[in-house]
């Protein structure tokens, strides 16, 4: 017995021991990571952290990436949608296409956060993979995708992993030719349902490039951003209309809604509520704080007259800002402040998400 009782004594002893020398928890290694960028500017600091996650991501478990990645999503109002590409795309390159073996124990609604990021990065990796068909992507979207209700945005990660990143060298500074790539792409795979997300994938990627002035692009005239959708024919101008729309209050200096010629001409589409909404959600994305949302809403609304079209747009522009859960959770009060009609309307906008 009195063995016992000293082994006992050894183990604990040695327990406490060897805690002591541990190494840090996840919890304490991600934010050891964070820390290398959190006094950044958000702008600069969405930027460290992805290539802080890429450099990791070579040695460190995907669950510290995830880790690092929730810190920066869930700290607050930030712009996290290519951080969650990026993601995506090291959770593709480290599964293959073993969704089950990415979505770690836990970690679904990482999933959903930042606009839903993570399957747009993830199914841009998996397209550009040299052996996919397009028989699997449309198979892993339908299964996949509807098992986590992210369908559409699957296929949006279809198309802009046809252009490429970077895109074919023949083709740099061209974005008729390549968006012709990804439009047939989306073609074979997309059902009628969802080759729309699709087509917008392969614009939203184009546009990039053209924001950043990178392969040959040239940045969208702030005067003029939506040249390019006008020249588009007539079954890609929606996809491109939208995809371009939540870039251009950015671009323009925040002046979106001062740009009266811009306005006239977008007035004669069938879509122009649509376009707004796009609009909005972009500029909430890049400067709204919860504290804006409301001189937003007004600035939406006494210029253009859309009120449901500026409300869709702050709840969409909302959502693509860390966790779903939590951004639903703030928005409810926001939409209670609204006067009556409107924030009726605010709240069932809200609760279809």
């Amino acid at each position: 017995m009195k063995y016992f009782w000293i082994g006992l004594l050894v183990l604990f002893f040695g327990f406490v021991l060897f805690s002591g020398k541990s190494p840090p928890t996840l919890q304490k290694r991600a934010d050891a990571y964070y820390q290398t960028c959190a006094n950044l500017s958000q702008d600069s600091q969405e930027v460290c952290l992805i290539t802080l996650i890429r450099k990791i991501s070579k040695t460190e478990s995907l669950d510290v990436v995830y880790e690092l990645f929730s810190r920066f999503a869930t700290s607050g109002d930030v712009e996290c949608h290519s951080l969650a590409h990026a993601v995506g795309r090291i959770a593709q390159q480290q599964t293959n296409t073993d969704l089950s073996a990415a979505v770690l124990p836990g970690r679904a609604q990482l999933l959903t956060y930042c606009g839903w990021g993570f399957w747009h990065g993830y199914m841009s990796q998996m397209t550009e993979m040299a052996n996919i068909t397009s028989t699997q992507l449309r198979d892993f979207c339908q299964k996949q995708g509807k098992l986590y209700d992210a369908e559409s945005d699957c296929f949006h990660g279809i198309g802009l992993g046809a252009i490429g990143d970077p895109p074919p060298r023949e083709l740099w500074g061209d974005s008729q030719k390549l968006f012709a790539k990804s439009s047939a792409l989306c073609d074979e795979t997309a059902p009628d349902t969802h080759r729309e997300t699709c087509y917008q994938g392969g614009f939203h990627q184009i546009i990039d490039y053209m924001a950043k002035d990178s392969f040959s692009f040239t940045r969208p005239d702030p005067e003029n951003p939506f040249s390019l959708c006008f020249d588009q024919d007539a079954r890609y101008q929606h996809a491109c209309f939208i995809q371009m729309a939540p870039g251009v209050y950015e671009r323009s200096g925040g002046k979106a809604f001062q740009l009266p010629a811009m306005h006239i001409k977008l007035r004669t589409l069938s879509y122009y509520p649509e376009i707004v909404t796009a609009l909005v959600s972009g500029a909430v994305n890049a400067t709204g704080t919860a504290n804006h949302l409301s001189e937003m809403y007004e600035q939406c609304a006494q210029n253009t007259g859309l009120n449901t079209a500026c409300i869709d747009g702050i709840v969409i522009g909302s959502l693509g800002k860390g966790d779903a859960k939590t951004v639903k959770d703030d928005l409810a009060g926001w939409c209670a402040s609204l006067p009556p009609s409107e924030s009726t309307y605010c709240t069932r906008k809200l609760s279809t998400f």
